[in-house]
């Protein structure tokens, strides 16, 4: 990673290979996005390495990427209760557990299979797919206004210090 120019990532460079069925299996599933992010840090310095096992030598590295020290020993012990990562506290290792289907998390139920596999579909098949975009389903169509989602939070913001 560069700290100059525009970035360029090239997979000849090191990518993660994470296998298509378990993405989907996460997205299906009512994850926090803490959780979310631990499992991203674990597949990275496991798969990411061509390994099935994550070294993570101490608690305070992952204040680095936003999960304090106080609170990722409980979402470590919530992720391994739940049967989505084995960790073995005495040496640092964090494995991912790849059969979802003994994963004790929720499915969200908002998550509709066959939207999803349309999507899906639309994505392998480009050609087939329909021009109208995103503008099509918005009232009034065109790009939505960001003034008025700044202006939102401004509001919030000004609430908050009440």
């Amino acid at each position: 990673m560069s700290d100059r120019g525009a970035a360029n990532p090239q997979k000849e460079h090191g990518y993660t290979p994470i296998a298509n069925e378990i993405l989907d299996a996460v997205l299906m599933r009512k994850f926090t996005k803490r959780q979310d992010r631990i499992l991203i840090i674990v597949w990275r310095f496991s798969y990411g390495f061509n390994k099935k096992v994550a070294y993570l030598e101490r608690l305070k590295d992952f204040d680095m990427y936003g999960i304090s020290p106080t609170v990722i020993s409980k979402e470590l012990l919530e992720l391994e209760r739940l049967g989505v990562l084995t960790v073995d506290w005495d040496t640092g290792e964090v494995a991912f557990v790849k059969n979802y289907n003994t994963w004790g998390v929720l499915l969200n139920t908002e998550f509709d299979m066959n939207q999803h596999k349309r999507l899906l579909r639309h994505n392998i098949h480009q050609k087939d797919r329909s021009r109208k975009g995103w503008n099509s389903s918005r009232r009034g169509g065109g790009r939505p206004s960001l003034g008025s989602q700044r202006d939102n939070l401004l509001k919030q913001a000004r609430f908050t210090k009440r």
